[in-house]
């Protein structure tokens, strides 16, 4: 009887303490998103309102079909079929997940309309004059072969962006050692390879990444010269710009503190305004927006760091360069709070962010980081930052981008031409077909 009435004491106990768990990550939700809530509770609806006037435009078409025969007084399913903006996802692990490659795949494609890949000399010219270029290519974890990404992203009709052609901590191990004119004569020569191979089928490529971390990281690198810290950098874009057709996009990335219009952020404007100045190519901007750690995504929420207002005006200074705005990496934690709430959290999080992002015209695609949980680069899954679980699960956060992009922001009405033919609606802007029946679909573009 002490045996039974012990063991139903335990379990009472540890039932209670089951409840007050769960009660204590409550309140600690609650007072963790306390600051962030309020403040998008203020202002979700100005940023409706500015996707509905800088995301969308007024059709006013007159609709032909394949023969030039105007459709007067015409009925139609008018439906969006793609997004101007650029929705984004890496497709790093692409063949390399074993029975889960097809689900990946999958994921991937539903509603992404640009796929992310390394282009790593390390990895892509291991050892001298051996290029990983072929999809049948040797596998190295998260370094797929580009022709494997390129084929993926050609059948499921999505963009694919390379990242990243010059890079100090992608220098091949067996070219250490060689000096400057070395190493400049090597990248020329790697430049010209990529731009020759997929210049014409890439839709951009990121010349340089996290330029300011070669300070740190790796002083040594031969293209970084004490005097000029970053002074590769201007380099990097003007050989790249001799070889790169114009249709290929050359951006630039750089990490989250970037973002903040202090410090970092003065440097990167200051940067990016250089290579402006002096007419070197530079077509687009990326910033990451990794919050890889618990204090950097609590003090988010704490509105201590990143701060929408702080980001907005960031946003709108680089914006008088005249090149267009990348979100470039997302990673938003899920383990805030334990368990479900944490995952919740996180879909709270990127929902805000994206509709702040989709909002404002001068950003002009966003790309969330890792796919799937437990297929990411080291440190990277301590937060469990991607939007699928390890078994390829849709966790909340995949659902709410989902629905944000495929419904919220996708334009579809049924509507009738008038008596001239002109079919008249207002939407976002994309490609669409609008369906008469018997065979008869008009492909437009709404610009």
């Amino acid at each position: 009887m002490k045996i039974t009435f012990h063991i139903a004491l335990l379990c009472g106990l540890a039932a209670v303490s089951a409840i007050a768990a769960e009660a204590e990550a409550a309140v600690s939700d609650s007072e963790l998103a306390a600051p962030w809530r309020k403040y998008w509770a203020a202002n979700r609806a100005r940023c409706i309102a500015d996707i509905e006037a800088n995301r969308k435009s007024d059709v006013s078409l007159v609709m032909k079909d394949a023969g030039g025969r105007i459709l007067k007084d015409a009925a139609c399913d008018v439906r969006q079929v793609s997004s101007d903006f650029v929705f984004g996802c890496n497709g790093l692990c692409l063949g390399q997940l074993g029975p889960t490659n097809a689900a990946y795949e999958a994921k991937l494609s539903e509603f992404f309309n640009l796929v992310t890949t390394a282009f790593c000399a390390d990895t892509l010219e291991p050892e001298k004059g051996r290029y990983r270029f072929a999809a049948d290519s040797e596998e190295i974890w998260r370094r797929p072969p580009p022709d494997r990404v390129l084929n993926f992203a050609r059948a499921h009709g999505m963009r694919m962006k390379g990242q990243t052609l010059v890079y100090d901590r992608w220098h091949p191990k067996w070219a250490k050692g060689q000096t400057k004119n070395e190493v400049e004569a090597y990248y020329r020569d790697w430049i010209r390879r990529v731009a020759e191979r997929y210049g014409g089928s890439v839709w951009c490529f990121d010349v340089v990444n996290k330029a300011f971390d070669v300070l740190l990281q790796n002083p040594g690198f031969p293209l970084y010269r004490r005097d000029e810290a970053i002074s590769f950098v201007d380099w990097a874009f003007s050989e790249a710009g001799k070889v790169f057709p114009k249709e290929c996009m050359l951006g630039i990335n750089m990490g989250t503190a970037s973002i903040v219009w202090d410090g970092d952020g003065h440097r990167y404007f200051d940067l990016c305004r250089r290579i402006c100045d002096k007419g070197i190519r530079l077509d687009a901007i990326g910033f990451q927006f990794n919050l890889f750690n618990r204090e950097s995504a609590t003090n988010l929420l704490r509105l201590e760091y990143l701060h929408p207002d702080t980001l907005c005006r960031s946003y709108n200074e680089f914006a008088k360069l005249g090149k267009p705005l990348f979100i470039s990496e997302i990673t938003i934690p899920s383990t805030l709070i334990p368990g479900a709430a944490g995952r919740d959290l996180q879909a709270e999080i990127a929902e805000d962010l994206y509709r702040f992002w989709f909002s404002m015209p001068q950003i002009s695609g966003v790309t969330w980081w890792n796919l799937c949980d437990g297929a990411t680069w080291v440190g990277e899954d301590d937060v469990k930052g991607a939007l699928l679980d390890e078994k390829m699960g849709e966790k909340p956060v995949y659902k709410r981008l989902r629905k944000l992009i495929t419904q919220d922001w996708r334009t579809c009405l049924s509507a009738r031409t008038d008596s001239g033919g002109r079919l008249s609606f207002r939407g976002f802007r994309g490609t669409y077909e609008a369906d008469f029946g018997r065979g008869i679909v008009v492909r437009f573009d709404v610009r």
